[in-house]
């Protein structure tokens, strides 16, 4: 509409038509629109930019107040120069300039505030008295006039004019000496003591019987006032500002008690000259001159009363001058700018909070899993836990990963093929005679750990070196070996054992000449009483004497019982466990065969150990020495590709 009027549009209400920079009625409440820039308004509001839609929430009375208050802040800047610094937090930052600044002004009217409280409290005070001094002043003015209307006195009369024979009673006269003598103390007591005790100075004042009521009004109000001054230094110093008001008061009564005072003994002096002057006239008078002394008393009580009052009226103009003039002692040193850049959240501070809290996060999940790992990682882990000796490791490949690969096959000159020929060499030092005929029992905790892969190639490693071999796979509840070489397994050694077959009749021929594989057969409903059978010693001794080497391929000793059997049959046991997979406890069934059972010549084979490459050769993770075959003759498959980056760190 115009450009000082602006339609709101309030949800579920009528629309209301609000003037801006002034305080219009809202809903029972008041609001202040403020608006700098009509023009921008209305192009933020054009069709061209969407007729974008501005929202106002209207919280209760106390949440501004408490966002204020929780996002202020006060310190102490310089200690030494009296220095504050002030500051306030919010997302606008016209508004942080506004606060702070409008806090800084008001905190100087405060200021002043408090200085003017002194010279009100002050001027109160004069008020008071204002009121009681004009009232005596009334009155003695009263009894003046009536006085010099009844003796027909006019103004150009003077008191001096008159004598005064009348004779003076020795009492008055002797009570007007003490009254000046107690007065006179009172004034050097004050005099010469700030702090006096206006308890000790009503004391004198009660002994000398006195009836002016003026001075015991002004010891009364000095001693509440000392009463005040000593509640407060209770709890605060001296130097507080209330504590300097009430001395000032004190100061200021104490003053215009030593005036009162003085006019006081001025007046006693000449009533007691005048009481010397009578006893040395004779003792008779007239009417006359008692009437002129009654004069000049009243004359003399009410220039009293005058003169006070005179006073009272002049501090009363002067401290309503110094009310005026007060100024603030503190000065605005720099006004609040609005702020140019954003204090918080710093971009570069939260991305380098967020890139540590990863950091420490990837660590601790890091250490966690580290602690919680449980498997077999590298061969010190199973050097740690056993004296049992470590035949052999076959290291981690594409190859290994495929179920039972006959690698020794078709890989002969690879690095898994040579570490099956370590193994060879190293079971052949583990026998009196190398050329002696051996049977080897080759088993593991559980399925999954590669005696099967490690009985398939070792004999085929053995094949190589001359030697005729058999394979007999003894796993009759879950076999795996005809699936290496794709034969079928209706008959084998589970037909050969019941007598339903001969051995030769179930022989599997491989590419090898002198290496022969019998499968399990049929799986029996018996395999442990199979196992335990005359009829399978009977079957090793007849394979004694056409093989040189009988390798059995046992079921998991941590599963079934059948590899025991079989175990102490053999002249070499082998005892597979395979690098992150085997749990460290499976080492314990190992200690258990090899003490428990008094079984001898038993070892361990490493299945899939992590290799770690070099410039000049392979070795293994865990291991103090390795196979250097750097120069490019052997190889084992495919090459992997090299993971790069951080991945690398988070390889298992």
């Amino acid at each position: 509409e115009k450009d000082d009027i602006i339609t709101l549009q309030p949800e579920n209400a009528n629309k209301v038509t609000i003037t801006r920079n002034i305080w219009n009625n809202f809903f029972g409440g008041k609001m202040y629109l403020n608006v700098t820039n009509i023009e921008m308004l209305k192009e933020q509001l054009s069709p061209e930019h969407g007729n974008r839609l501005f929202f106002m929430i209207f919280n209760d009375n106390g949440a501004f107040q408490h966002h204020i208050t929780d996002n202020f802040f006060v310190w102490i800047y310089n200690y030494n120069a009296n220095m504050i610094a002030l500051k306030y937090v919010s997302s606008v930052p016209e508004k942080t300039a506004d606060i702070v600044n409008h806090v800084s002004e008001d905190f100087l009217g405060y200021n002043i505030e408090k200085k003017q409280e002194h010279a009100q409290n002050v001027l109160a005070f004069i008020e008071e008295q204002l009121t009681i001094v004009y009232e005596g002043l009334n009155q003695a003015e009263k009894q003046l006039q009536e006085f010099k209307r009844k003796n027909k006195i006019s103004e150009t009369n003077n008191a001096t004019s008159f004598l005064l024979p009348s004779s003076f009673n020795n009492n008055d006269y002797e009570r007007q000496k003490k009254q000046l003598n107690v007065l006179s103390q009172m004034n050097q007591k004050i005099t010469s003591d700030e702090n006096v005790n206006t308890m000790e100075l009503m004391t004198l004042m009660s002994g000398a019987q006195s009836s002016e009521s003026m001075i015991m009004n002004f010891l009364n109000g000095i001693n509440q006032l000392q009463k005040e001054r000593e509640r407060l230094l209770l709890n605060v110093t001296q130097d507080n500002h209330n504590v300097r008001i009430i001395d000032n008061q004190i100061a200021e009564q104490k003053r215009m008690l030593q005036e009162f005072i003085t006019i006081t003994n001025e007046r006693l002096k000449t009533q007691i000259e005048s009481a010397q002057k009578i006893e040395s006239e004779p003792e008779s008078t007239s009417s006359f001159e008692q009437n002129e002394i009654e004069f000049v008393r009243l004359q003399r009580v009410y220039s009293v009363h005058k003169n006070f009052y005179d006073q009272l009226v002049s501090k009363r103009a002067e401290y309503l001058i110094s009310k005026a003039g007060h100024v603030t002692n503190n000065v605005i040193l720099q006004k609040a700018d609005i702020p140019r850049y954003q204090i918080a959240p710093i971009k570069s501070k939260v991305f380098a909070i967020a890139i540590i809290l990863v950091l420490i996060m990837i660590f601790i999940l890091t250490l966690i899993r580290y602690l919680l790992y449980n498997n077999i990682m590298n061969m010190s882990d199973i050097a740690r836990f056993t004296k049992v000796p470590i035949s052999g490791v076959i290291p981690n490949s594409t190859q290994t990963n495929k179920i039972n690969r006959f690698v020794v096959e078709n890989k002969p000159n690879s690095i898994i093929t040579e570490a099956f020929r370590t193994l060879r060499s190293n079971l052949e030092f583990m026998v009196k005679d190398p050329n002696s005929k051996k049977i080897v029992a080759i088993t593991s905790t559980i399925s999954g750990e590669g005696k099967t892969f490690i009985a398939i190639n070792l004999g085929g490693v053995i094949a190589l070196s001359g030697k005729r071999v058999v394979l007999i796979d003894l796993d009759l509840r879950k076999p795996k070996i005809h699936l290496t070489f794709k034969s079928s397994n209706k008959q084998g050694l589970s037909t050969i054992l019941i007598g339903k077959d001969s051995y030769k009749d179930c022989l599997i021929k491989t590419e090898f000449d002198n290496f022969d594989v019998i499968t399990s057969g049929p799986p029996p409903p018996n395999p442990a009483e199979l196992a335990n059978s005359e009829n399978f010693d009977m079957l090793i001794a007849e394979l004694k004497n056409e093989y040189d080497v009988i390798i059995i391929d046992t079921p998991p000793i941590g599963i079934v019982s059948d590899a025991i059997f079989s175990f102490k049959r053999a002249d070499l046991r082998i005892y597979v466990t395979r690098a992150n997979y085997s749990k460290r406890n499976f080492i314990n069934n190992i200690n258990y065969v090899s003490e428990q059972k008094k079984i001898v010549n038993a070892s361990i084979v490493l299945n899939a150990a992590e290799i770690v490459s070099s410039k000049y050769g392979y070795g293994y993770k865990g291991y103090r020495y390795g196979y250097g075959y750097g120069y490019g003759y052997y190889s084992y498959g495919p090459e992997k590709k090299k993971q790069k980056g951080i991945l690398k760190y988070f390889k298992k």
